[in-house]
């Protein structure tokens, strides 16, 4: 098992210890076979978090990366697109997940990108998310 998939497990095990509700956001798409062709349908929206959870009326979700290099290099390119900067297009899955949060930060959700449980702790702990009800 991959070490991002793990501490997924570890987080989804966390959160429904503590009776939220999570959707793993595991299958982008599937291939489909019609005849010769084959086509790919998408299953989710594009930049969709690895983890949609509701936690007691809240709504948060969750990307999950492997490490912290991997987490700071995600804050890096969200700091260059919020300061209008062009993204290279091998970025594109990057922008579309950053785009994905603003979206749910627009709707009084929570974003957390993380590669520990301990940070969702923290986040579900926070007097912050409690607040806006």
């Amino acid at each position: 098992m991959h070490k991002e998939k793990e501490i997924e497990k570890a987080i989804i095990e966390y959160l429904i210890s503590r009776k939220a509700i999570v959707e793993s956001m595991q299958w982008g798409s599937i291939m489909v076979k019609r005849g010769p062709k084959s086509y790919r349908v998408n299953l989710q929206t594009d930049g969709c978090p690895d983890l949609m959870v509701l936690y007691f009326g809240r709504f948060i979700g969750i990307e999950v990366k492997k490490d912290q290099k991997e987490v700071d290099k995600w804050l890096k390119l969200e700091e260059r697109y919020n300061n209008y900067e062009v993204l290279p297009k091998s970025y594109e899955r990057e922008k579309q997940q950053i785009i994905y949060s603003q979206k749910i930060k627009q709707h009084w959700g929570e974003f957390l990108i993380t590669h520990s449980v301990s940070e969702v702790m923290q986040l579900l702990n926070k007097k912050t998310l409690w607040d806006n009800l």
